[in-house]
């Protein structure tokens, strides 16, 4: 029995209760998307059904298309633009920064909507069959399917194309977001627990000032350098450095433990033992001394402006980092 066009679906991509949640929280907290979605139902009357999809395909653990022909007609133009959206390279990229993740998908779905709208209003192609579907809604007429689907075959390749740029947008955005966490350490403790507006709020300043992103780039240098360092230094380490005679039965020889199990030979290895004259590993001992906190000092006089103000506290947060990894007290001052 075929669906009337009321029971059919509106969403491209299956969801849940859960989904659904998610991406309502993030509106809610977001002005950007909500005027996103009030500015795209002017373009396009389906637009808000697509912010979903968007959201849902990059959240979703594994994003799963309902058929097109379960889906009411006005809304194939949307299911076209997430096929080719899930078909693309890009998007498996930008997927491993946003599953599961409220702030990575979020931030994901708006690059990528604000540049599929861009698509939607400058594209002739996309302008007419936008058009096409905003007139079908208003005068709640259905569209024919076939005439639906006649109109987007022609345009495949415009449809690809506009898909891969918005895509390759939004994995530039999200990685440079990324690496602006990372570098600030903010992928853990109270940041993880801020509401989504706030922690949107904190990263507008991180990325909106020419002081920050320099800053970015210098901390990240330096927790790479710390994560090194970490890596290569032990506590205690000993080394082989040659064969020698002794009695510490902790490194004798093995041949020297075996003539234990021989009668005949076990009185020479005891006094073999007592003269230290059995065959043992000369270990070097290098024993590495604790290391202490760190306290930093930094300059905030004027003659500290530009540069030399982005390196010192660069610098000093980079400490911190090391001081963190390498769980040694860490405290700072200013002074001018």
């Amino acid at each position: 029995m075929k669906k009337n066009n009321s029971e059919l679906s509106r969403n491209s991509v299956r969801n849940d209760a859960f989904d659904r949640v998610a991406y309502e929280e993030i509106l809610y907290q977001s002005k950007e998307m909500q005027n996103l979605s009030r500015q795209g139902v002017e373009t396009l009357n389906t637009f808000s059904e697509m912010a979903e999809d968007v959201f849902f395909s990059l959240y979703k653990v594994k994003p799963e298309l309902i058929p097109s022909k379960e889906l009411a007609t006005e809304y194939l133009l949307n299911h076209e633009l997430m096929s080719k959206l899930i078909e693309s390279q890009s998007y498996q990229e930008l997927r491993e920064y946003t599953q599961l993740d409220e702030l990575g998908a979020g931030l994901g779905s708006k690059s990528l909507l604000e540049n599929l709208l861009k698509e939607l209003e400058q594209d002739g192609d996309l302008k007419e069959v936008s058009n096409k579907i905003n007139d079908a809604i208003k005068q709640q007429v259905a569209m024919p399917a076939n005439e639906v689907q006649h109109i987007l075959s022609g345009i495949q390749s415009t449809l690809r194309q506009v898909v891969e740029f918005a895509t390759d947008k939004a994995v530039s955005e999200v990685e440079e977001v990324e690496n602006i966490i990372t570098s600030w350490g903010l992928n853990q403790g109270e940041f993880e627990r801020l509401p989504y507006d706030k922690k949107l709020q904190l990263l507008q300043v991180l990325r909106g000032q020419q002081k920050f992103r320099d800053m970015t780039k210098l901390v990240g240098r330096m927790r790479k350098l710390a994560i090194g360092s970490s890596k290569s230094k032990l506590e205690h380490r000993i080394e082989l450095h040659s064969i020698t005679q002794g009695a510490d039965l902790n490194h004798v020889l093995p041949q020297e433990l075996l003539t234990l199990r021989r009668p005949a030979l076990k009185l020479d290895f005891y006094r073999r033992m007592m003269e230290k004259q059995l065959l043992q590993y000369d270990l070097n001992h290098q024993d590495y001394m604790g290391q202490g906190p760190i306290i930093v000092l930094i300059d905030t006089s004027s003659s500290m402006r530009g540069g030399r103000e982005i390196w010192s506290k660069g610098l000093a947060l980079g400490l911190a980092e090391i001081a963190e990894k390498e769980r040694r007290m860490f405290s700072y001052a200013f002074f001018a």
